[in-house]
């Protein structure tokens, strides 16, 4: 700050990474740009803060195990029974939101949990975020697209905060509830 001492730098902590926290930033400074006063601004992050939704799946526990997040009798049995854990991230947070048997049907209930909750339009500003899950992203993508009548939603590589914790083979989605 002070190498910019005439400016008005605020800190504002959205509580989210990757994509969804770069659309808070590019949304900061069009709104800037258009003029809007930094008060205003700041309550419209923490609109879209509090509107945030992301669900993301991995594909295995290794890496939740690796971290400690998870012990190894978790990790052994949900490699046996092909537990997938479907994860909720915000407000500085990543918890477990629900746990699915086999990859197919994780993927489907990414799929049904954007549907129902993403409203039908830009301003949602949906994306797709993954690491090593090219395919599946792409799916994902063609079926939101669909289902929401969007015309594209952009695919992201994840955050290595992220792959950190999760391990490769981990998508995502992200959006803005209305």
């Amino acid at each position: 700050m002070k190498d910019f001492p005439n400016s008005d730098i605020r800190v504002f902590d959205t509580g989210i990474i990757a994509a969804p926290m770069a659309t808070m930033a590019i949304q900061a400074a069009r709104w800037a740009n258009e003029g809007k006063p930094v008060e205003e601004i700041i309550t419209k992050l923490e609109d879209l803060k509090r509107r945030f939704r992301a669900y993301l799946v991995l594909k295995s526990l290794e890496y939740l195990h690796n971290g400690g997040r998870i012990g190894g009798a978790q990790a052994v049995m949900g490699s046996l029974l092909q537990v997938k854990p479907i994860l909720t991230m915000g407000q500085n947070r990543i918890e477990p939101y629900q746990l699915v048997r086999s990859h197919k049907k994780a993927l489907a209930r990414l799929l049904s949990l954007a549907a129902a909750e993403c409203p039908p339009d830009e301003d949602s500003h949906l994306c797709i975020m993954q690491c090593e899950a090219e395919q599946d992203a792409q799916w994902l993508s063609e079926n939101l697209s669909s289902r929401l009548s969007l015309s594209s939603i952009p695919i992201y590589g994840v955050s290595s905060a992220l792959i950190v914790h999760g391990g490769p083979g981990i998508l995502a989605v992200s959006f803005f509830i209305s």
